[in-house]
């Protein structure tokens, strides 16, 4: 939405937690509070708060109902994804592992737990979780990536570039990959690929 339209939309969703908590507060039996209340807590992104209410639902439900288990896994993702953009990257995996044993067939929590684990130099560990990934999701592109990151990181240049030119091939408009190749040719010492790349991956990022 349009910045201007930002607060008030914030506002609202403080008020909501405020009147579904004193309806929980009149009485705690009625599951359809808990879903509203979690839902405005994820639409604040106070992630954490959201997933104690679905940990409350999970009890409602004798843990039956997958989608509270589904949301619940969408939750700690969230979550992870928060401790990844502020570099908190063993809080994000415990996140991530959350999420994957309430959904363990989240493609993407295999994913951005390979991303933590890139960012902490575990590369080998990267690229096992980003293969899970691949496994549930062969379009997942963002995973192609992040295997093809760790390789490079890893001095294996060949195995990089086919898992980086996959997922360029998957996502044309994605500068990353195409950047990341122009480094691994970079690092080859090929000057002439490497600037071939560099200029493609700025033409795409300037489309953006």
């Amino acid at each position: 939405p349009p910045r201007s339209t930002l607060f008030p939309y914030t506002t609202l969703f403080r008020s909501a937690i405020v009147e579904f908590n004193k309806a929980i507060n009149i009485d705690n039996n009625i599951r359809e509070d808990y879903i509203f209340l979690a839902r405005a807590y994820l639409l604040k992104k106070e992630y954490a708060e959201a997933i104690k209410v679905y940990k409350v639902l999970l009890h409602f439900d004798n843990k039956s109902d997958i989608s509270v288990q589904n949301n619940l896994a969408t939750a700690y993702y969230d979550l992870g994804l928060s401790f990844n953009n502020t570099n908190q990257f063993d809080k994000a995996i415990t996140n991530f592992d959350s999420a994957l044993k309430y959904n363990p067939n989240y493609s993407s929590s295999y994913n951005n737990k390979g991303v933590a684990l890139l960012e902490l130099g575990k590369n080998n560990e990267a690229i096992l979780e980003c293969e899970k990934a691949l496994a549930l999701d062969q379009l997942n592109h963002n995973a192609y990536t992040n295997i093809g990151c760790a390789y490079t990181n890893l001095n294996q240049f060949v195995k990089a570039l086919d898992y980086l030119k996959k997922a360029a091939s998957i996502d044309t408009t994605d500068y990353y990959p195409v950047y990341i190749m122009g480094v691994t040719y970079k690092i080859m010492g090929d000057e002439i690929k490497s600037k071939q790349y560099f200029e493609q991956a700025t033409i795409l990022q300037n489309k953006r």
